[in-house]
């Protein structure tokens, strides 16, 4: 009895170790330390299952996790970008030498006869300082360390960079200096000696070759104001220079009626003769300009009054004549075929040397139709008959004589 009462109890007490030690093995596999789950993006490109070792993500993790490494690849990429800016590489004072060496020239070298491979690692210049004003890392190429064709080619280039700039400002401080030039009407001639081979010259150069014949045939009808006035002075001698100064044609200042008449002198003098009974009137030149044809170089604006106006409707009648581009009243102060920029220059010159501006308007009376024979050059125009106007002395006159 007492023999089994020991070997059951020894039984008992092997049960209980044994759950003891059943128990201590559960809490230390509760206790080991389990492998993190790691990201997979695998599944969405394959239908493989997963491992266990990976986590299956929802969409918006799924999301969120793509734009995180969208961003990480832009911020890599934009360093990069900065480190090479300008196509030069930042180089690091440490490993300045061995990168031109390698950069710039070729990697095998000899000793003693033997072919020697020497390569520098160039994953370094990524971690470098990007060159700024700021960090004072300003880098030079050494002549040293770059061949002398390299040498060359960046000096020939930043050479050509500041021959160009500088190029572009004188370019532009001429094209300035041109366009003042053009709208004010003055030329480069201008400056130099007033010799009268130089002048001539410079003529010469600012006039256009004629594209027609300028010259007239038959008769003119011409106005001319008063030639013992004091406008008629002003403007006999503003013409008689001018045509020295240019080596331009000679004339009188008039106002053309109409012209060219191609028809006999006795026949134009009886038909214009019933315009003697006109009365002499009064015009005014109202402002100076520039034309577009050979006579009409510079001119002098004329207004049209009721009284001009009406004897050139006389005169169209009584000649049975047509002008389809209409009457334009002017007195021409120099004949010419200028370019645009020497007629603004003697514009300005009638305008502001001679006083125009404060002359204008100038006032002036017609009292007769005169006409010339104005073919050729206008050295030999020639008035062969004068069409009066009638005055009050003129009709005293004819009462007496019939008293």
């Amino acid at each position: 009895m007492d023999n089994n009462y020991f070997n059951i109890d020894n039984n008992k007490k092997d049960k209980d170790t044994n759950k003891k030690e059943n128990i201590d093995n559960i809490f230390m596999e509760n206790e080991k330390p389990k492998n993190p789950l790691k990201d997979n993006f695998g599944y969405l490109f394959s239908d493989e299952k997963m491992n266990e070792d990976y986590q299956e993500l929802n969409k918006e993790e799924m999301m969120i996790k793509i734009k995180q490494k969208i961003k990480e690849i832009k911020e890599k990429e934009s360093e990069i970008h900065k480190k090479f800016k300008n196509g030069y590489i930042p180089i690091d004072n440490c490993n300045q030498t061995d990168f031109l060496k390698t950069f710039y020239q070729n990697n095998q070298k000899f000793k003693n006869g033997e072919e020697e491979e020497k390569t520098t690692p160039l994953n370094n210049h990524y971690h470098e300082k990007i060159p700024t004003k700021n960090n004072n890392f300003n880098y030079s190429l050494q002549e040293e360390g770059v061949g002398y064709i390299g040498k060359c080619t960046l000096k020939l280039d930043k050479f050509l960079k500041y021959f160009m700039q500088i190029l572009n400002v004188l370019l532009g401080a001429a094209f300035f200096i041109a366009v003042i030039f053009y709208f004010t009407g003055v030329h480069f001639g201008s400056f130099s000696h007033p010799n009268s081979n130089n002048i001539s010259a410079v003529h010469r150069k600012y006039r256009k070759r004629p594209t027609q014949s300028l010259e007239f045939k038959g008769y003119s009808l011409l106005m001319t104001p008063e030639r013992t006035s004091e406008t008629y002075k002003l403007l006999n001698n503003t013409v008689a220079d001018l045509s020295r100064e240019y080596k331009t044609e000679l004339f009188e200042p008039h106002l053309t009626l109409y012209a060219p008449i191609d028809m006999p002198l006795e026949n134009l003098k009886k038909k214009l003769n019933s315009l003697s009974m006109m009365e002499p009137f009064e015009l005014k030149m109202t402002n100076i300009t520039t034309g577009n044809k050979y006579y009409q170089c510079v001119l002098g604006k004329v207004e049209l009054t009721h009284d001009l106006e009406y004897i050139y409707r006389r005169v169209m009648e009584l000649l049975e004549l047509e002008n389809k581009n209409g009457y334009f009243p002017h007195v021409s102060l120099i004949y010419g075929d200028f370019h645009n920029i020497m007629k603004r220059r003697i514009l300005n010159e009638i305008m502001y040397e001679r006083n125009y501006v404060n002359y204008l308007p100038l006032k002036f009376t017609i009292s007769q139709i005169e006409i010339w024979k104005t073919e050729g050059e206008t050295k030999t125009w020639k008035c062969h008959d004068i069409i009066p106007f009638s005055t009050d002395d003129s009709e005293d006159e004819i009462i007496d004589e019939k008293n």
